[in-house]
C-alpha cells in the first residue's frame, strides 16, 4: 500500500518529480511489490494535493524507469526489478553549468532527429498534444507563474509524435534535468518575461513546421531552439566566471 505519510505535496516547481521519488520510495522498500496496482488517479490526487497531470506525468515517468507497466483500462502496476531503466539523470547529478550543457548537448542529438520524424508521423491527436502544452505555457508566462511543467510537457509531446516511443522514453529518463531554466537566476521579472517569450517563438516554430509536415523545417527549428538553450547557458558560465562574451 501506498504511504502518505509524509502529507500532501505542496505547491513547487517539480511537483511530479516528488511524486515520483515518493512512490519510487514505496516501491523499493517494498510497501509496493511486483505486481501491485497503483492507486487510481482520483486516489493519487487526493491523497497527495495535486492535479490530474502531475500524476500522469509521474505514472509516464515512472513507466520511463521501468518501475511501473501500464494495462490499458486497468491502471498502472508495479513491474518487476529486471525491467528497471537502469540510466537516469538526478538534478543531483546535473549540479553545474557545464553538467546542463552537456545534457543539452545529449538532446539535441536525440530531439532534432525526433522532430523530423514527427513531422512526418504526427496525428491529429499529437498536434492537440502539443498545442495544449504551448498554451498552458504560453498563460503561465503571462502569469508570470512556473513554466517548467508545460515546456517539459511540450517537448515529450514533440518526442511521442514521432511514433517512436524510445525518444520520450530517454528523455523522460533526464526527468526534471531536461528543463533546467529553474538554475538561471533572473535579475528582474521583465528579464525573465522576456526570455520566456523568446524560448515560446522557437517552441513555436517547431509547432508550425509539424502541423506542416515538413521534416526539414522541424529538424532546424528544433537544432536553432536547443543551440539557442546551449548559447544561453554558456552565457551564464561565462558570468559566473567572469568571462566577457
Amino acid at each position: 500500500m501506498l504511504s502518505t505519510d509524509a502529507g500532501r505535496l505542496t505547491p513547487s516547481p517539480s511537483l511530479a518529480s516528488r511524486l515520483v521519488a515518493q512512490i519510487r520510495a514505496e516501491i523499493v522498500r517494498g510497501n509496493l511489490p511486483v505486481g501491485a496496482q497503483l492507486p487510481t488517479e482520483a486516489q493519487l490526487m487526493q491523497a497527495f494535493g495535486v492535479s490530474r497531470t502531475v500524476v500522469r506525468e509521474a505514472v509516464a515517468a515512472l513507466r520511463a524507469e521501468g518501475f511501473v507497466t501500464t494495462r490499458q483500462g486497468r491502471g498502472a502496476f508495479v513491474a518487476a526489478s529486471g525491467a528497471r531503466l537502469p540510466f537516469r539523470v538526478t538534478p543531483e547529478e546535473a549540479s553545474s553549468l557545464e553538467d546542463i550543457l552537456m545534457i543539452l548537448e545529449l538532446r539535441a542529438t536525440l530531439e532534432v532527429d525526433a522532430a523530423g520524424i514527427a513531422a512526418t508521423r504526427r496525428t491529429a491527436a499529437d498536434l492537440e498534444r502539443i498545442a495544449a502544452a504551448l498554451a498552458d505555457l504560453e498563460s503561465r508566462i503571462e502569469a508570470g507563474g512556473d513554466s517548467i511543467e508545460a515546456d517539459f510537457r511540450f517537448h515529450i509531446a514533440v518526442a511521442d509524435a514521432s511514433g517512436n516511443a524510445y525518444f520520450g522514453r530517454v528523455l523522460q529518463s533526464l526527468g526534471d534535468v531536461l528543463i533546467p531554466r529553474r538554475r538561471i537566476a533572473f535579475e528582474t521579472p521583465a528579464l525573465r518575461r522576456s526570455y520566456l517569450q523568446r524560448v515560446q517563438v522557437e517552441h513555436r516554430a517547431i509547432e508550425a513546421a509539424l502541423i506542416r509536415g515538413d521534416a526539414r523545417a522541424a529538424r532546424k527549428a528544433m537544432e536553432k531552439h536547443l543551440g539557442g538553450a546551449r548559447y544561453r547557458f554558456r552565457l551564464q558560465a561565462d558570468a559566473a566566471e567572469g568571462k566577457t562574451p
